[in-house]
Protein backbone atom coordinates (compact mmCIF):
# COMPACT_ATOMS: atom_id res chain seq x y z
CA UNK A 1 0.00 0.00 0.00
CA UNK A 2 1.44 3.48 -0.92
CA UNK A 3 1.24 6.48 1.32
CA UNK A 4 -0.31 9.66 0.19
CA UNK A 5 3.42 11.65 0.60
CA UNK A 6 5.30 8.24 -1.89
CA UNK A 7 1.91 8.56 -4.23
CA UNK A 8 2.52 12.02 -4.62
CA UNK A 9 6.33 11.72 -4.76
CA UNK A 10 6.06 9.10 -7.53
CA UNK A 11 3.83 11.34 -9.59
CA UNK A 12 6.48 13.86 -9.62
CA UNK A 13 9.71 11.97 -10.10
CA UNK A 14 8.72 9.28 -11.59
CA UNK A 15 6.45 7.70 -14.61
CA UNK A 16 6.09 5.32 -17.39
CA UNK A 17 10.07 6.18 -18.90
CA UNK A 18 11.84 6.23 -15.58
CA UNK A 19 10.62 3.86 -12.61
CA UNK A 20 12.09 4.55 -9.10
CA UNK A 21 14.30 1.58 -9.05
CA UNK A 22 15.69 2.49 -12.52
CA UNK A 23 16.38 6.14 -11.47
CA UNK A 24 18.07 4.64 -7.81
CA UNK A 25 20.52 2.05 -10.31
CA UNK A 26 21.10 5.46 -12.11
CA UNK A 27 22.43 7.28 -9.15
CA UNK A 28 24.56 4.75 -7.96
CA UNK A 29 25.67 4.15 -10.83
CA UNK A 30 26.69 7.79 -11.29
CA UNK A 31 27.82 7.88 -7.93
CA UNK A 32 30.44 4.65 -9.07
CA UNK A 33 32.00 6.75 -11.67
CA UNK A 34 32.67 9.85 -9.84
CA UNK A 35 33.95 7.64 -7.01
CA UNK A 36 36.32 6.44 -10.25
CA UNK A 37 37.24 10.25 -11.22
CA UNK A 38 34.90 9.48 -14.17
CA UNK A 39 31.92 12.21 -13.38
CA UNK A 40 31.93 15.62 -11.96
CA UNK A 41 28.81 17.65 -12.11
CA UNK A 42 29.14 20.14 -15.39
CA UNK A 43 31.87 19.05 -17.09
CA UNK A 44 32.53 16.39 -20.08
CA UNK A 45 30.47 13.68 -18.97
CA UNK A 46 29.71 12.24 -22.37
CA UNK A 47 31.44 8.77 -22.39
CA UNK A 48 29.82 8.70 -18.43
CA UNK A 49 26.30 9.37 -19.73
CA UNK A 50 26.47 6.66 -22.86
CA UNK A 51 28.20 4.24 -20.75
CA UNK A 52 25.02 4.92 -18.03
CA UNK A 53 22.68 4.55 -20.65
CA UNK A 54 24.21 0.70 -22.03
CA UNK A 55 24.51 0.00 -17.91
CA UNK A 56 20.63 0.88 -17.71
CA UNK A 57 19.62 -0.78 -21.09
CA UNK A 58 21.12 -4.10 -20.54
CA UNK A 59 20.21 -4.34 -16.96
CA UNK A 60 16.46 -2.78 -17.17
CA UNK A 61 16.12 -4.31 -20.92
CA UNK A 62 15.04 -0.41 -21.71
CA UNK A 63 15.93 1.65 -24.94
CA UNK A 64 17.21 4.91 -23.23
CA UNK A 65 18.99 7.19 -25.65
CA UNK A 66 22.24 9.47 -24.20
CA UNK A 67 19.52 12.48 -24.56
CA UNK A 68 17.17 10.73 -22.39
CA UNK A 69 19.68 9.58 -19.34
CA UNK A 70 21.21 13.39 -19.87
CA UNK A 71 17.39 14.80 -19.52
CA UNK A 72 17.21 12.25 -16.36
CA UNK A 73 19.95 13.92 -15.28
CA UNK A 74 19.26 17.33 -15.15
CA UNK A 75 16.28 16.10 -13.69
CA UNK A 76 17.75 14.77 -10.83
CA UNK A 77 19.97 18.07 -10.39
CA UNK A 78 16.32 20.06 -10.67
CA UNK A 79 15.44 17.99 -7.90
CA UNK A 80 18.31 18.59 -5.67
CA UNK A 81 18.94 22.15 -6.13
CA UNK A 82 14.76 22.88 -5.39
CA UNK A 83 14.77 20.92 -2.55
CA UNK A 84 18.24 22.38 -0.82
CA UNK A 85 16.52 25.91 -1.70
CA UNK A 86 13.45 25.14 0.11
CA UNK A 87 15.32 23.91 3.34
CA UNK A 88 17.52 27.05 3.70
CA UNK A 89 14.51 29.24 3.51
CA UNK A 90 13.52 31.06 6.53
CA UNK A 91 10.00 29.50 7.78
CA UNK A 92 10.85 26.25 6.50
CA UNK A 93 12.18 23.26 8.58
CA UNK A 94 13.69 19.84 7.53
CA UNK A 95 13.57 17.42 10.24
CA UNK A 96 16.15 15.48 8.61
CA UNK A 97 15.70 11.81 10.78
CA UNK A 98 12.13 11.70 9.85
CA UNK A 99 12.82 13.20 6.12
CA UNK A 100 9.93 15.79 7.15
CA UNK A 101 9.67 18.92 5.66
CA UNK A 102 7.39 21.61 7.84
CA UNK A 103 5.90 24.82 6.54
CA UNK A 104 3.20 27.02 6.93
CA UNK A 105 0.09 26.72 4.32
CA UNK A 106 1.25 30.25 2.95
CA UNK A 107 4.75 29.40 2.47
CA UNK A 108 3.50 26.18 0.34
CA UNK A 109 1.19 27.98 -1.38
CA UNK A 110 4.20 30.70 -2.38
CA UNK A 111 6.36 27.35 -3.05
CA UNK A 112 3.78 25.49 -4.99
CA UNK A 113 3.03 29.15 -7.23
CA UNK A 114 6.92 29.07 -8.26
CA UNK A 115 7.70 25.45 -7.81
CA UNK A 116 5.07 23.31 -8.70
CA UNK A 117 7.33 20.17 -7.69
CA UNK A 118 7.81 21.54 -4.79
CA UNK A 119 4.44 19.78 -3.74
CA UNK A 120 6.24 16.52 -3.49
CA UNK A 121 8.00 17.43 -0.91
CA UNK A 122 4.76 19.05 1.79
CA UNK A 123 4.97 16.16 3.37
CA UNK A 124 8.50 13.94 2.36
CA UNK A 125 11.90 15.38 1.98
CA UNK A 126 13.80 14.46 -0.75
CA UNK A 127 14.22 10.65 -0.55
CA UNK A 128 17.87 10.66 -2.83
CA UNK A 129 19.16 13.97 -1.10
CA UNK A 130 22.31 11.94 0.27
CA UNK A 131 22.81 10.57 -2.83
CA UNK A 132 22.17 13.67 -4.87
CA UNK A 133 24.26 16.01 -2.63
CA UNK A 134 27.43 13.50 -3.33
CA UNK A 135 26.50 13.32 -6.82
CA UNK A 136 26.02 17.13 -7.74
CA UNK A 137 28.64 18.71 -5.02
CA UNK A 138 31.97 19.87 -5.53
CA UNK A 139 34.66 17.70 -4.47
CA UNK A 140 36.51 20.73 -3.33
CA UNK A 141 33.41 21.34 -0.33
CA UNK A 142 32.56 24.35 -2.07
CA UNK A 143 29.17 23.42 -1.89
CA UNK A 144 27.46 23.73 1.76
CA UNK A 145 24.74 21.39 2.90
CA UNK A 146 22.44 23.37 5.15
CA UNK A 147 21.50 20.02 6.49
CA UNK A 148 24.89 19.33 7.75
CA UNK A 149 24.31 22.27 10.36
CA UNK A 150 24.21 21.01 14.21
CA UNK A 151 21.23 23.34 14.74
CA UNK A 152 19.03 23.08 17.71
CA UNK A 153 15.27 23.54 18.00
CA UNK A 154 14.30 25.34 21.02
CA UNK A 155 11.02 24.05 22.34
CA UNK A 156 9.36 26.49 25.31
CA UNK A 157 6.40 24.51 26.75
CA UNK A 158 6.08 27.30 29.21
CA UNK A 159 7.55 30.14 30.98
CA UNK A 160 9.27 28.41 32.74
CA UNK A 161 12.96 28.33 31.46
CA UNK A 162 13.26 24.87 33.27
CA UNK A 163 10.61 23.70 31.27
CA UNK A 164 12.82 24.21 27.86
CA UNK A 165 13.73 20.97 25.97
CA UNK A 166 16.21 21.17 22.93
CA UNK A 167 15.40 18.52 20.18
CA UNK A 168 18.01 18.53 17.44
CA UNK A 169 16.03 18.06 14.23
Amino acid sequence: MAYPFETMQYDYFYGLLWSKSITEALVTYLLTQKQLGHWVWNSNNRPTIMEAREFLNQTFHTDYTNIEVLARVKKLKGRYTLFSTMITQSGVVWNRVNNIVYATPQEWDDWRSVYPMSRAYMTHGEPLYDELKALFSLDDGAENDPADDDELIIIVDSDDEDAMQQHPF
